[in-house]
């Protein structure tokens, strides 16, 4: 039998006639150089009947994670697989571990991609440049989540890709502290990394050839380390059964979402249950991260949490990574930010828009419906919410648009209001106000996502079913709020809608979103995606 090769950079390859046999099914076999495969490829081209149940496709990627992942991801599109096998040799960071032993990749990280400050190491998905629970990282490594269909293997164990081959002890305690890893390849995390992306099943096999931190290549073991590596590619063939793949895949454990919301009591009521395990989570973990509203819509622009509560008129900005959740919304009537001015100033709020005002955020719902209801005014600040009463009272700005809590405490300051925006949309859209919802990431498998929406109408439920209780956890974060604030507040924006949006509150975010300009459909904003892109 021939053997096919996709890619070979250094051109000491040509293709050869292939024979078609009745396969199993498509594998490619990828490995950095020729040599690390030679013998298995020997026994093709000699027709092993271990080699001639599958349509095996040779690709020498060569050395490197930019080369691997580009030859993987040409070779995935012109030739789909239903199996990609990398093969090849790897440090050991073990040095009591004897050379030559054959092991598969249960994880692969990049160990060298991240950022450094003052000599410290920080990996990427540590960053807010890649988050770790994005696809295709699950908690900031690349799983293999189809170990599981293999029913013979070889010890599997955590690997660490890199660049340069360590030889530094400091660069060696770096990747270990950061990664606790077994081995150490230049390909690995390319293969894992696209073929999580490409959905495609596939396996690493590495066959130990030195220690890491070792570059005297006499005590290495490479001819040993090949000739174990190609045995074992050899076993695994007769293993592999066209329709293992079929089967569900191994799961994975949860992941630690990253949920953010307001220190405002409706937020830490509607959340407290969730976060504080009052309610089973379904083996779902939360990092939470309080903080105003408009920073939280920075956030979501972004796309740095998994969840989020945002502005709703933020979300043309955000729908491409992001849709919205039926529970756990701020909507209703009567409950829009207020303009307000100084006492006895209301004339200097006139119609013709010629006075300042200040604003909590550019991305707020509470700007788009000011400047639906106040078109000619352009003299914009913007604060953050509670610090807008004082800007107003010291002059620093004609006019104020109150949310929140201060919605109850401006007449006592010495302010007085101009009009409810809420009631201005309210009159002409005839539709509740959408102040604020929650979003959750696009990417993350449909499961988790439906998980996520109805514990959150857990949490809303379960507060509901203890009111008018107030938790520590509201308390703490009401910032020097009496008691009866934080139920005018609670009162004010939790309700039926936050339990679950329904139609009508789906069709209020739709028209609130669709006075933006572009037309977005309720599927685009709502829908779950119909197949997951990992599950767990």
């Amino acid at each position: 039998m021939g053997i096919k090769y996709l890619y070979d950079p250094g051109n000491r390859r040509h293709f050869l006639p292939y024979l078609s046999y009745f396969c199993n099914m498509h594998i490619i076999l990828a490995a950095a150089t020729a040599a690390e495969i030679a013998p298995f490829c020997e026994r093709m081209a000699a027709n092993d009947p271990r080699c001639a149940a599958h349509d095996i496709s040779i690709l020498i990627t060569g050395v490197g994670q930019a080369a691997a992942a580009w030859a993987l991801t040409d070779a995935l599109h012109r030739h789909p697989a239903d199996l990609v096998i990398q093969a090849g040799i790897a440090g050991v960071f073990d040095h009591t571990a004897p050379l030559g032993q054959v092991v598969v990749a249960s994880t692969d990280v990049f160990g060298d991609l991240g950022t450094e400050a003052k000599g410290v190491f920080t990996p990427i998905t540590a960053t807010a440049l890649q988050y770790p629970n994005e696809l295709p990282y699950v908690n900031g490594r690349l799983p293999n989540d189809w170990l599981g269909a293999f029913t013979t293997l070889p010890p599997v164990v955590d690997a660490v890709t890199v660049n340069r081959v360590t030889d530094d002890a400091a660069q060696c305690r770096v990747l270990t502290e950061n990664f606790a890893p077994a081995i150490e390849t230049m390909e690995g995390a390319a293969l894992h990394y696209v073929c999580r992306r490409q959905n495609t099943p596939f396996i690493q096999y590495r066959a130990t050839s030195n220690t890491v931190g070792e570059r005297d290549k006499t005590r290495w073991m490479i001819t040993e380390a090949i000739q174990h590596l190609n045995k074992a590619l050899l076993a695994l063939l007769p293993t592999l059964r066209g329709d293992m793949f079929a089967l569900p895949r191994v799961k994975t454990a949860p992941p630690t979402l990253s949920l953010s919301f307001s220190p405002c009591p409706n937020d830490t009521f509607i959340f407290d249950a969730l976060v504080h395990g009052k309610i089973d989570t379904q083996g779902l973990t939360f990092d939470v991260l309080l903080d105003d509203v408009e920073t939280l819509n920075e956030h979501a622009i972004a796309g740095l949490p998994d969840i989020t509560k945002l502005s709703y008129g933020v979300l043309p900005l955000v729908l491409d990574r992001y849709r919205v959740l039926n529970s756990g919304s701020a909507l209703g009537r009567g409950v829009g930010p207020l303009l307000v001015t100084r006492a006895g100033n209301t004339a200097a709020v006139n119609t013709e828009g010629d006075f300042s005002v200040a604003l909590p955020g550019e991305h707020t719902t509470a700007h788009l419906l000011f400047s639906a209801a106040c078109p000619g005014v352009t003299k914009k600040s913007f604060l953050r919410y509670d610090m807008i009463e004082q800007a107003v009272l010291n002059g620093q700005t004609t006019a104020g648009v109150l949310i929140h809590e201060n919605r109850f405490t401006y007449a006592e300051k010495g302010l007085e209001k101009v009009t409810d925006l809420g009631d201005f949309w309210e009159k002409t859209s005839g539709q509740p106000i959408p102040l604020g919802g929650i979003v959750i990431r696009r990417n993350l498998p449909a499961t988790v996502q439906q998980t996520v929406d109805r514990l959150i109408k857990q949490s809303v439920q379960y507060a509901f079913a203890h009111y008018p209780q107030l938790s520590p956890y509201v308390r703490q974060h009401a910032q020097e709020m009496n008691e009866a604030v934080m139920r005018q507040h609670i009162d004010l924006y939790v309700n039926d809608f936050s339990i679950d949006l329904g139609k009508a509150g789906r069709t209020a975010v739709l028209q609130l979103l669709n006075s933006q300009g572009k037309q977005w459909t309720e599927k685009e904003v709502f829908d779950t995606p119909a197949k997951a892109a990992y599950e767990w």
